[in-house]
C-alpha cells in the first residue's frame, strides 16, 4: 500500500477531508484527479472481481463521457483509487456542498462495475454535483 501512495499521491481514498490544508488542496488541484491507465497498474490491468457471476473491473474509458455527437469529453472529476479499487468524485469530495460531500461517490466511492456508467451519468447530472 505504501508504494501505491508514493506513486499516487492523489489517490482519493487517501484524502482525509478533515486534515486538508490550503497547501495540500492546492497541490491536489495542481496534479489533478487520480486517473491511472491499466499500464500503470500491477499486472498491467485493473483488479478484476466477480459480480453476479461475471468478472468485471474498472475501465479507463470511464474517465470520458461520450456526447450525443459521439465525441468525448474528459471527466476531470472522476478519480480512481488504486489502493481500494473504487471510483470517487474528487470534486464533490473536496468542494461539495454539505449534501454533496455525503453522497456515496464522495464519501466512500463505488466499485459497482456492473452499473458504473449509470452511476457516473446520474452523478454528473445531479444538482449536488
Amino acid at each position: 500500500m505504501h508504494m501505491l501512495n508514493e506513486k499516487y499521491p492523489n489517490d482519493p481514498a487517501m484524502v482525509n477531508n478533515s486534515q486538508i490544508t490550503n497547501e495540500y488542496l492546492s497541490y491536489l488541484i495542481s496534479i489533478g484527479p487520480c486517473q491511472p491507465l491499466p499500464s500503470n497498474m500491477p499486472g498491467k490491468m485493473f483488479p478484476k472481481r466477480k459480480q453476479n457471476n461475471i468478472v468485471r473491473s474498472f475501465n479507463d474509458s470511464y474517465y470520458y463521457k461520450i456526447l450525443p455527437d459521439k465525441s468525448t469529453v474528459r471527466r476531470t472529476w472522476v478519480s480512481y483509487s488504486p489502493s481500494i479499487d473504487r471510483v470517487f468524485c474528487i470534486t464533490c469530495k473536496l468542494f461539495g456542498t454539505t449534501k454533496g460531500k455525503r453522497n456515496t461517490l464522495s464519501r466512500k466511492g463505488t466499485n459497482d462495475w456492473q452499473y458504473i456508467s449509470t452511476r457516473l451519468n446520474e452523478h454528473e447530472s445531479s444538482i449536488d454535483h
